[in-house]
């Protein structure tokens, strides 16, 4: 990614000097927000595309007045949900759910609110999270919890086929959520109205040939030559002492005849092959040996040889 000018954080790492008991994805978001560099956070979640540089949220008077900006969800907490107990008797109101795959903050103007979200997420799984739908209304009880003041842009979501596209001030479109259209490394159906949707794709084919599900490195460019000369190749995959198949590699990384559960992804490393099955754990690894042959065994289960043939 540092080609793109984004240098990633290991939340893990962090955790050693900053501790939190569960960083397992929804509670990952406001700990990201506070352990971020930054005094000021656009946070956006993975899976969301904005349309333009959002950058001038930050020089918006909504912001600056109120040093948060969040973003209208479908539905709203009715006033007989226990939330507003739970969360620390807070006042009902009748307003939006928050909708937490963007949000602009002042962290120096709010930081109470998120050491409240963060007290929230070390409870969560055992209890906040019994009582509302995952961080996003953690952040809004927070909020109003501490009668912290924020701003929310007033048109609601125009929704597409698993996607929430949200606005800025102005009512123009600003972010595109694909909360239920995640993206795939081998199928994304088109998705219309979705817009900038082929450059996304094309940022996804680049990864796909520099990662695989088969390994949690990176692939050179020598790694990548090699795949490049197994494209469409076909070889006889024999688990040694037990049975025998056809494999025909695809440089995606998959199989385009003889996958299973056990071998569905594919790699190279370091003039390895790695083979991985269909939840991403490695299955097998191979060396090259002679007349194209390659020569290994299965790392768990029988620890069978291995073998592929041309």
């Amino acid at each position: 990614m540092a080609s793109y000018g984004v240098e990633c954080v290991d939340a893990y790492e962090v955790r050693k000097r900053h501790p939190h008991e569960r960083l397992h994805g929804w509670e990952l978001k406001p700990y990201a927000i506070q352990h971020s560099p930054f005094a000021e956070v656009l946070f956006l979640d993975a899976d969301n595309v904005p349309v333009r540089d959002p950058t001038f949220l930050f020089e918006t008077p909504e912001y600056i007045q109120h040093g948060a900006v969040f973003w209208l969800d479908f539905g709203r907490l009715g006033a007989d949900r226990l939330a507003w107990r739970v969360f620390g008797e807070i006042p009902y109101r009748d307003e939006p759910e928050f909708e937490s795959g963007q949000i602009v903050v002042d962290k120096p103007r709010r930081w109470q609110a998120l050491e409240l979200c963060h007290w929230y997420m070390q409870n969560s799984n055992n209890f906040f999270f019994y009582h509302v739908h995952g961080d996003k209304e953690v952040f809004h009880m927070a909020w109003r919890k501490l009668d912290m003041p924020y701003a929310m842009p007033e048109r609601g979501i125009d929704a597409l086929p698993g996607v929430m596209c949200q606005h800025d001030f102005d009512g123009e479109r600003l972010f595109q959520h694909r909360n239920m259209r995640k993206w795939s490394f081998y199928h994304n159906p088109k998705t219309p109205g979705f817009l900038h949707e082929q450059q996304c794709v094309e940022l996804v084919n680049e990864l796909k040939h520099i990662w695989s599900p088969a390994a949690q490195t990176l692939a050179t460019a020598d790694d990548v030559a090699a795949m490049s000369r197994l494209d469409g190749k076909m070889f006889e995959y024999h688990r040694v002492g037990y049975d025998h198949r056809p494999l025909k590699f695809c440089r995606d990384g998959t199989f385009t005849e003889g996958a299973a559960g056990c071998e569905m992804y594919w790699t190279i490393r370091d003039c390895q092959m790695l083979v991985a099955g269909e939840q991403g754990d490695l299955t097998m690894t191979l060396t090259p040996t002679d007349h194209g042959i390659w020569q290994g065994q299965w790392i768990n289960h029988e620890q069978m040889p291995v073998l592929l043939i041309p």
